[in-house]
């Protein structure tokens, strides 16, 4: 067989196998089609979640418990908006009187018209749009030109569609909590169950995430401005693998554990391993509201005895996951965060001698002692409390012994210096304040996604 021959055969069988590769990918995807639309037949359903990314995350009982709907989510990645109008073409057959379409948009892979017209064509059918909002890397990893290009296309497709009047546009995608925290995505674009609880929650409730015309220009400035934050000058974190991180404190520690907590925040910006100890609702000093002081806390971790805590809490929780690590020679720090229930029960600020757990700086004092000499080498890292809009700004006192939230952080300042431990002035530092907290507190005193993830970002700074 001559040369030529032969390469039209390699050519040939090259073409064949592209086919047929083609053929075969083309047949699994439609099957994948055809089961979502097997479902749209036979299940009982009135609200569906069309999907380009991943969504596998979501809970259809969530839906349920928060929204009320009966969700029927598609299992298949669609690829474009004329599929996904094909699906809504097939939903619509299926079921005349759905109530709401969840949209996950990936404006990179469709035309906005598709999306415009799939809105249009069912005026009756409320929707809920959720833009894409892959992790910092997928920007971070795309050429200058591509990322400009790919942020012009997701401003157009925002402007296109926020002005329909039966579809709520939701946007996350400049929100450094969500995409430059690694811990909350189990894949480039899929978000993992809490924070896919959170985000469907939010998509509704308040409406703090939706686009307007008011602010979408901003909205998708403020996302240049990120992603130029972390391309070019990068956002550097220590690198902390070889720490073991024991958290203390009350409700900003300890009533949030997933992937949006403090800790776990500088978990994955630093490496270290971390122990959630947070005792929501309690103080540092022992009262009638309170029947475990932190220095007993502090006291439970040196004898490694947790009998004296109630186990159905995070603080027992952290401390069993705590006595039961291995890996015991890596470097240990303790951060401390107590306050804001110190003030709001009105105990004491200074007790009757140093040492007196009935008063804050006691209590503090006592524990902070008692660590240090058990763990030497530890280092420890006390917080003020931060700012809350409770009692009159903090400034009402409590109670004939109480002082203002601002004397309990300056008293913390104090014992830092006193003990040569390290302070991180929450209080005075943490940008919030009586301008900015609705940004940053959930409910005036308590901090949100935005405030943990800042909160946590801060204290990786200060390891090593």
């Amino acid at each position: 067989m001559s040369k030529k021959k032969r390469l039209l055969f390699i050519a040939v069988g090259i073409a064949l196998a592209v086919i047929l590769a083609g053929a075969i990918f083309l047949f699994i995807h439609y099957q994948k089609i055809q089961k979502d639309f097997r479902s749209m037949e036979n299940e009982v359903w009135d609200s569906l979640f069309l999907s380009m990314y991943p969504v596998d995350a979501y809970e259809e009982e969530d839906f349920y418990y928060y929204r009320g709907l009966q969700i029927l989510p598609a299992e298949y990645s669609i690829p474009n908006g004329k599929v996904m109008r094909w699906y809504m073409k097939h939903a619509v057959e299926c079921n005349e009187e759905i109530s709401t379409v969840y949209l996950g948009i990936d404006p990179e892979r469709t035309a906005k018209e598709d999306i415009v017209i799939l809105i249009q064509e069912n005026p009756q059918i409320r929707f809920e749009i959720l833009i894409a909002h892959p992790k910092m890397d997928y920007w971070r990893d795309k050429s200058r030109t591509q990322c400009d290009k790919a942020l012009e296309t997701y401003q157009i497709f925002a402007e296109w569609v926020i002005g329909l009047p039966n579809a709520g546009t939701y946007f996350y995608g400049d929100e450094e909590w969500l995409v430059c925290n690694e811990g909350n995505y189990t894949d480039t674009f899929a978000t993992n169950k809490e924070v896919s609880l959170f985000l469907m929650c939010n998509s509704d409730y308040l409406h703090s995430y939706m686009l307007t015309q008011d602010n979408v220009a901003a909205e998708m400035q403020n996302m240049r401005n990120l992603i130029e934050k972390y391309r070019e000058t990068g956002v550097a974190y220590p690198e902390c693998g070889d720490y073991d991180i024991v958290f203390l404190g009350d409700s900003i520690i300890g009533n949030y554990t997933d992937s949006m907590s403090v800790p776990e925040v500088v978990k994955t910006l630093t490496g270290a391993r971390v122990y959630n100890c947070g005792y929501g609702g309690r103080s540092a000093a022992l009262g009638e509201k309170d029947d475990l002081s932190m220095d007993m806390i502090a006291q439970a971790i040196v004898e490694e005895d947790i009998k004296g805590i109630p186990a159905d809490t995070q603080v027992y929780a952290g401390l069993e996951a705590f006595f039961k690590r291995e890996e015991t020679d890596k470097k240990l720090m303790f951060v401390i965060n107590y306050g804001l229930n110190d003030f709001f029960n009105g105990y004491p600020v200074q007790g009757s001698d140093a040492y007196d757990h009935y008063s804050y700086t006691g209590a503090l004092r006592a524990g902070v002692t008692a660590l240090k000499e058990a763990y030497p080498e530890a280092e420890i890292l006390l917080m003020t409390p931060n700012f809350t809009v409770y009692y009159d700004y903090g400034e009402a006192v409590q109670s004939a012994k109480g002082g203002t939230l601002k004397e309990y952080a300056e008293a913390v300042i104090s014992l830092g210096e006193e003990l040569d431990v390290k302070v991180l002035d929450n209080f005075h530092e943490l940008p919030i304040n009586k301008d900015n907290f609705e940004e940053y507190l959930s409910d005036g005193c308590h901090l949100n996604e935005r405030g943990r993830f800042l909160l946590g970002s801060r204290i990786s700074e200060q390891i090593k």
